[in-house]
């Protein structure tokens, strides 16, 4: 239930105030009213307006900072490998003293640690649901500052009909693709598992700019290059797994002494891309063994975005 608070006549200073979003759903994960209680001290503090008894609450994870001036709690949304934060408030001891965003980040670490703990895997995705106007300065400027992947006026993680990218800041329409991995089940639901491409490389701003260029075949052993390609000018290489193409671009970025900050990935759609030959990497290359995708010639940088 929506409840507003008179704590200043700029609704931003509200927001830096009082974050909050109210309850929506239920969990997926968990059996209702199995729900553990997290600390002794979570039962009645009238510092806080939202959530002043969270015993009462009963949610899937309720959390208190170690000083006792900050509450919260999340719901599991193990499709979309994500926490959603649906309450979160600074007592009256510490309002506006600009302290919000080290509890939030507290919190997270916090609550993922959790579930990792609880359900034995890292929900990756932190996104915020439920968020009010007077909030909406707030939460959207988390996002711009990396602490969460997305604010959201709905009870919902917002995301676009394809599924592969959702929505950023609460009462906008920005989109970015998923920056973390997906779960199975929901890419296998919106056919994604074969929809993207990736790259990784050892200087993405030169990609982002140029796209790949590709290499001759000529100056690779042939275990590396179908034997379809092997008499093209250039050919270039892509994968389906985001973290395999991330860990090959770190690996040659180290081996062959490079800048770290400047390695990256590019996603790009297969339905953009000419066809391809599917080859079996060696088990000892930068692959460990994996599938690439290869194709002649160098990729232009219009189709590409950037993934990590």
């Amino acid at each position: 239930m929506t409840k507003d608070l008179q704590v200043g006549n700029n609704p931003f200073d509200q927001a830096w105030i009082v974050l909050k979003a109210p309850i929506y759903e239920q969990p997926s994960t968990f059996e209702e009213g199995n729900w553990p209680n997290y600390s002794d001290s979570l039962g009645q503090d009238d510092r806080f307006t939202m959530l002043p008894n969270l015993e009462e609450m009963g949610k899937p994870y309720m959390w208190e900072s170690e000083d006792g001036n900050a509450r919260g709690t999340i719901y599991p949304d193990d499709f979309m490998n994500s926490i959603k934060i649906d309450n979160f408030e600074l007592n009256s001891d510490v309002k506006g003293q600009g302290k919000a965003r080290k509890y939030l980040e507290d919190f997270i670490e916090e609550g993922q640690d959790y579930f990792i703990d609880n359900d034995g895997f890292l929900l990756d995705g932190v996104h915020v649901t439920n968020v009010e106007h007077g909030a909406a300065g707030f939460w959207n400027k988390m996002v711009d500052r990396g602490v969460i992947d997305g604010a959201h006026s709905t009870g919902y993680i917002r995301t676009n009909n394809a599924g592969d990218e959702h929505y950023t800041h609460a009462y906008d329409d920005k989109t970015q693709p998923w920056q973390h991995e997906l779960n199975p089940e929901y890419a296998e639901y919106h056919n994604l598992e074969k929809a993207y491409e990736y790259h990784g490389t050892v200087d993405l701003p030169s990609v982002l700019q140029h796209g790949i260029r590709g290499g001759s075949p000529k100056t690779r052993s042939k275990r590396y290059v179908p034997e379809s390609l092997r008499a093209a000018d250039l050919v270039n290489y892509t994968t389906t797994d985001p973290e395999a193409a991330l860990r090959f671009a770190q690996e040659r970025a180290r081996r062959t002494k490079q800048d770290p900050s400047k390695v990256g990935v590019v996603r790009m759609r297969t339905a953009d891309l000419p066809e391809y030959v599917e080859h079996q990497e060696p088990d000892y290359g930068d692959l460990q063994g994996g599938m690439s995708r290869v194709r002649q010639g160098s990729i232009p940088p219009e189709v590409l975005q950037q993934w990590s």
